[in-house]
């Protein structure tokens, strides 16, 4: 009679773990089918290169030569960001200016000053036309 009990209460557990996961999958369908956003992922575009500064570092001893190049959004094209190349490299001056060199050396400063010239030329095209900035090229000297 024991055997049967066990049987019965493992095949009745197993019933009511059914009917919770049928649940939950009817609950997040009902959730979705409700009109909840889910995010959206935007492709990334063309790279646009800007060109190669060389400029004097923070510590006036040292210096960077950076390549930098824009990667736009899908639905951008490099005449949209063009025109402003000259703004783009006198804000790129000014972030690069600011690092010493023992800061740009190693891939912490690197993704520090990309970070430092999305923010900086993202101000520049606040249309979101530029998605990041990618070095191209990093030289400490």
């Amino acid at each position: 009679m024991s055997e049967k009990l066990a049987a019965f209460r493992s095949k009745r557990t197993r019933l009511l773990l059914a009917a919770v996961v049928v649940a939950g999958a009817v609950g997040a369908w009902q959730v979705n089918a409700a009109g909840a956003e889910e995010p959206v992922v935007v492709a990334d575009g063309a790279v646009v290169e800007v060109g190669v500064l060389t400029v004097g570092l923070r510590d006036g001893v040292e210096y960077a030569r950076v390549g930098i190049a824009l990667v736009l959004d899908a639905a951008a094209v490099e005449a949209d960001v063009e025109p402003k190349f000259a703004l783009v490299k006198d804000a790129a001056i000014g972030v690069v200016a600011g690092f010493s060199a023992e800061e740009l050396r190693g891939p912490e400063g690197l993704d520090e000053l990309r970070s430092r010239l999305t923010e900086g030329i993202s101000a520049i095209y606040p249309d979101g036309t530029v998605r990041r900035v990618v070095l191209v090229e990093a030289l400490v000297k």
